[in-house]
Protein backbone atom coordinates (compact mmCIF):
# COMPACT_ATOMS: atom_id res chain seq x y z
CA UNK A 1 0.00 0.00 0.00
CA UNK A 2 1.42 3.85 -1.01
CA UNK A 3 0.72 6.03 1.45
CA UNK A 4 -0.08 9.63 0.19
CA UNK A 5 0.08 12.35 3.37
CA UNK A 6 -2.34 14.85 2.94
CA UNK A 7 -2.98 18.68 4.48
CA UNK A 8 -5.62 20.67 3.96
CA UNK A 9 -5.35 24.47 5.16
CA UNK A 10 -6.64 28.29 3.58
CA UNK A 11 -4.19 30.88 2.53
CA UNK A 12 -0.76 30.38 0.75
CA UNK A 13 0.86 33.05 2.15
CA UNK A 14 0.15 32.14 6.06
CA UNK A 15 -1.50 28.63 6.24
CA UNK A 16 -4.12 27.98 8.45
CA UNK A 17 -5.27 24.50 9.33
CA UNK A 18 -8.89 23.74 8.27
CA UNK A 19 -9.04 21.00 11.49
CA UNK A 20 -12.44 22.14 12.61
CA UNK A 21 -14.50 22.81 9.07
CA UNK A 22 -12.63 20.88 6.04
CA UNK A 23 -14.41 17.71 5.17
CA UNK A 24 -11.88 14.74 4.37
CA UNK A 25 -11.80 13.44 1.13
CA UNK A 26 -13.27 10.42 0.33
CA UNK A 27 -12.31 6.86 -1.98
CA UNK A 28 -15.19 7.66 -5.39
CA UNK A 29 -15.30 3.69 -4.25
CA UNK A 30 -16.61 3.86 -1.32
CA UNK A 31 -18.94 6.66 -2.35
CA UNK A 32 -21.12 4.18 -4.80
CA UNK A 33 -22.86 0.93 -3.09
CA UNK A 34 -21.91 -1.58 -5.50
CA UNK A 35 -24.53 -3.83 -4.51
CA UNK A 36 -26.88 -2.44 -6.13
CA UNK A 37 -25.37 -0.57 -9.11
CA UNK A 38 -24.53 -2.93 -12.54
CA UNK A 39 -21.00 -1.07 -13.17
CA UNK A 40 -20.01 -1.82 -9.24
CA UNK A 41 -18.63 -5.12 -10.09
CA UNK A 42 -16.80 -4.18 -13.25
CA UNK A 43 -13.27 -4.60 -12.50
CA UNK A 44 -12.25 -1.75 -15.05
CA UNK A 45 -13.94 0.81 -12.67
CA UNK A 46 -13.57 -0.63 -9.70
CA UNK A 47 -9.63 -0.69 -10.42
CA UNK A 48 -9.59 3.47 -11.24
CA UNK A 49 -12.46 4.17 -8.16
CA UNK A 50 -10.20 2.75 -6.06
CA UNK A 51 -7.08 5.04 -6.81
CA UNK A 52 -9.39 8.46 -7.16
CA UNK A 53 -10.68 10.66 -4.38
CA UNK A 54 -13.16 13.33 -4.15
CA UNK A 55 -12.20 16.87 -2.61
CA UNK A 56 -15.18 18.83 -1.03
CA UNK A 57 -15.99 22.36 -0.34
CA UNK A 58 -15.66 23.49 2.99
CA UNK A 59 -17.90 26.37 2.40
CA UNK A 60 -20.88 27.93 0.37
CA UNK A 61 -19.26 30.24 -2.47
CA UNK A 62 -20.93 32.63 -5.10
CA UNK A 63 -18.72 33.90 -7.29
CA UNK A 64 -20.09 36.78 -10.33
CA UNK A 65 -18.58 37.91 -13.23
CA UNK A 66 -18.63 40.87 -15.59
CA UNK A 67 -16.73 41.04 -18.08
CA UNK A 68 -17.16 44.06 -19.71
CA UNK A 69 -16.71 46.05 -16.67
CA UNK A 70 -13.70 43.25 -15.64
CA UNK A 71 -14.94 42.83 -11.99
CA UNK A 72 -15.90 40.29 -9.90
CA UNK A 73 -18.21 39.81 -7.19
CA UNK A 74 -18.71 37.02 -4.03
CA UNK A 75 -19.74 36.00 -0.96
CA UNK A 76 -16.54 36.63 0.23
CA UNK A 77 -15.22 39.43 2.36
CA UNK A 78 -12.87 41.57 0.98
CA UNK A 79 -10.20 40.22 3.01
CA UNK A 80 -11.44 36.57 2.04
CA UNK A 81 -11.06 37.91 -1.67
CA UNK A 82 -7.54 38.71 -1.38
CA UNK A 83 -7.12 35.64 0.54
CA UNK A 84 -9.13 32.55 -0.93
CA UNK A 85 -9.20 33.70 -4.50
CA UNK A 86 -7.16 35.24 -7.27
CA UNK A 87 -9.20 37.07 -10.70
CA UNK A 88 -8.34 36.09 -14.14
CA UNK A 89 -5.26 37.04 -15.20
CA UNK A 90 -6.21 38.21 -18.73
CA UNK A 91 -9.86 39.54 -19.57
CA UNK A 92 -9.77 39.05 -22.71
CA UNK A 93 -10.13 35.21 -22.99
CA UNK A 94 -12.12 32.92 -21.50
CA UNK A 95 -12.50 33.51 -17.71
CA UNK A 96 -10.62 30.72 -15.00
CA UNK A 97 -10.08 31.94 -11.52
CA UNK A 98 -8.12 29.97 -8.72
CA UNK A 99 -9.28 29.05 -5.37
CA UNK A 100 -7.60 28.66 -2.45
CA UNK A 101 -9.87 26.96 -0.24
CA UNK A 102 -9.41 24.26 0.26
CA UNK A 103 -5.92 24.15 -0.46
CA UNK A 104 -5.16 20.29 -0.27
CA UNK A 105 -1.71 19.62 0.01
CA UNK A 106 -0.26 16.05 -0.63
CA UNK A 107 2.82 14.74 -0.36
CA UNK A 108 4.67 10.83 -0.66
CA UNK A 109 8.11 8.87 0.29
CA UNK A 110 6.98 6.37 -2.57
CA UNK A 111 9.51 6.91 -5.59
CA UNK A 112 7.34 7.67 -9.30
CA UNK A 113 3.84 8.01 -7.87
CA UNK A 114 2.46 10.90 -9.80
CA UNK A 115 -1.24 12.71 -9.10
CA UNK A 116 -3.65 13.46 -11.57
CA UNK A 117 -6.40 16.23 -11.01
CA UNK A 118 -9.75 16.08 -12.51
CA UNK A 119 -13.37 17.20 -13.05
CA UNK A 120 -15.43 15.85 -10.39
CA UNK A 121 -18.62 16.49 -13.14
CA UNK A 122 -20.77 17.25 -10.61
CA UNK A 123 -21.46 21.29 -10.26
CA UNK A 124 -23.73 22.74 -13.37
CA UNK A 125 -22.15 26.19 -13.03
CA UNK A 126 -18.02 25.75 -13.28
CA UNK A 127 -15.80 23.32 -15.02
CA UNK A 128 -12.80 22.16 -13.24
CA UNK A 129 -9.37 22.61 -15.20
CA UNK A 130 -7.38 19.17 -14.25
CA UNK A 131 -3.36 18.44 -14.86
CA UNK A 132 -0.82 15.72 -13.74
CA UNK A 133 2.28 16.08 -12.41
CA UNK A 134 5.46 13.64 -11.01
CA UNK A 135 4.32 13.79 -7.01
CA UNK A 136 7.29 12.16 -5.52
CA UNK A 137 9.11 14.55 -7.28
CA UNK A 138 7.49 17.89 -7.15
CA UNK A 139 5.08 17.84 -4.16
CA UNK A 140 3.07 20.95 -4.07
CA UNK A 141 -0.92 22.47 -3.19
CA UNK A 142 -3.23 21.37 -5.45
CA UNK A 143 -4.50 23.60 -7.97
CA UNK A 144 -8.55 24.59 -7.79
CA UNK A 145 -8.47 26.28 -11.75
CA UNK A 146 -12.15 26.70 -12.35
CA UNK A 147 -14.22 28.18 -15.37
CA UNK A 148 -17.30 29.81 -15.88
CA UNK A 149 -19.79 27.39 -17.87
CA UNK A 150 -21.81 30.34 -18.77
CA UNK A 151 -20.55 33.63 -17.90
CA UNK A 152 -23.85 35.20 -17.52
CA UNK A 153 -24.62 33.04 -14.51
CA UNK A 154 -22.65 32.76 -10.83
CA UNK A 155 -20.52 29.91 -9.84
CA UNK A 156 -22.51 28.71 -6.61
CA UNK A 157 -20.52 25.95 -4.57
CA UNK A 158 -22.30 24.56 -1.50
CA UNK A 159 -20.53 23.37 1.54
CA UNK A 160 -20.07 19.92 1.04
CA UNK A 161 -20.39 19.92 -2.60
CA UNK A 162 -17.16 17.72 -5.04
CA UNK A 163 -14.59 20.31 -5.97
CA UNK A 164 -12.39 17.79 -7.93
CA UNK A 165 -10.86 14.25 -7.78
CA UNK A 166 -7.49 13.29 -7.09
CA UNK A 167 -6.35 10.44 -8.97
CA UNK A 168 -2.70 8.24 -8.06
CA UNK A 169 -0.78 5.96 -10.08
CA UNK A 170 2.64 4.76 -10.28
CA UNK A 171 5.40 3.97 -12.73
CA UNK A 172 5.72 0.79 -13.34
CA UNK A 173 3.05 -0.58 -11.43
CA UNK A 174 -0.18 0.46 -12.27
CA UNK A 175 -1.99 -2.05 -9.94
CA UNK A 176 -0.16 -0.25 -6.73
CA UNK A 177 -2.88 0.64 -4.35
CA UNK A 178 -3.45 3.81 -2.42
CA UNK A 179 -4.08 5.11 1.19
CA UNK A 180 -4.58 8.86 1.96
CA UNK A 181 -3.25 9.62 5.71
CA UNK A 182 -4.41 13.08 7.40
CA UNK A 183 -0.76 14.91 8.25
CA UNK A 184 0.39 17.93 9.68
CA UNK A 185 3.77 19.06 7.40
CA UNK A 186 6.25 20.86 9.22
CA UNK A 187 7.11 24.15 8.43
CA UNK A 188 9.79 23.70 6.02
CA UNK A 189 8.03 21.22 4.02
CA UNK A 190 5.38 23.57 3.73
CA UNK A 191 7.65 26.59 2.71
CA UNK A 192 9.30 23.82 -0.10
CA UNK A 193 5.60 23.34 -1.44
CA UNK A 194 4.84 27.23 -1.49
CA UNK A 195 8.32 27.53 -3.03
CA UNK A 196 7.60 25.50 -5.76
CA UNK A 197 4.06 27.46 -6.50
CA UNK A 198 6.10 30.89 -6.53
CA UNK A 199 8.39 28.97 -9.28
CA UNK A 200 5.51 28.33 -11.64
CA UNK A 201 4.45 32.03 -11.44
CA UNK A 202 7.61 33.44 -11.73
CA UNK A 203 8.93 31.40 -14.29
CA UNK A 204 5.99 30.00 -16.62
CA UNK A 205 6.40 27.38 -18.88
CA UNK A 206 9.63 26.32 -17.76
CA UNK A 207 8.67 23.79 -15.00
CA UNK A 208 7.23 20.93 -17.12
CA UNK A 209 10.70 19.43 -17.04
CA UNK A 210 10.40 18.97 -14.04
CA UNK A 211 7.15 18.05 -12.89
CA UNK A 212 6.71 15.53 -15.66
CA UNK A 213 10.12 13.61 -15.06
CA UNK A 214 11.16 11.12 -13.05
CA UNK A 215 14.36 11.77 -10.58
CA UNK A 216 14.64 14.94 -11.64
CA UNK A 217 15.45 17.97 -9.21
CA UNK A 218 14.45 21.54 -9.32
CA UNK A 219 16.98 23.47 -10.04
CA UNK A 220 15.82 26.23 -7.28
CA UNK A 221 16.12 23.98 -4.88
CA UNK A 222 18.34 25.98 -2.52
CA UNK A 223 15.73 28.89 -2.13
CA UNK A 224 13.95 26.80 0.12
CA UNK A 225 16.56 27.14 2.89
CA UNK A 226 16.54 30.72 2.74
Amino acid sequence: MVKIKYFQYHNPSMPVHLEQVDIDPTRVYDEVDTAYTIYGKCPAWSHKALREFTVYAPKDIKIEIDVKEQNLRSTFTEEEFHMLMTPPPNWEVRQTIQLHIPQVFCWTDAKGVWIELKEAGDNPTFRYVGGWWNLSDWPRPNGIAIEFRDESKPIIIKRGDPLYRMAFFQEHNLNAKFDLIKETPSDELLKQAQTRVNIKHMFPGQTSKWIHNSSSKCPWYKLWSR
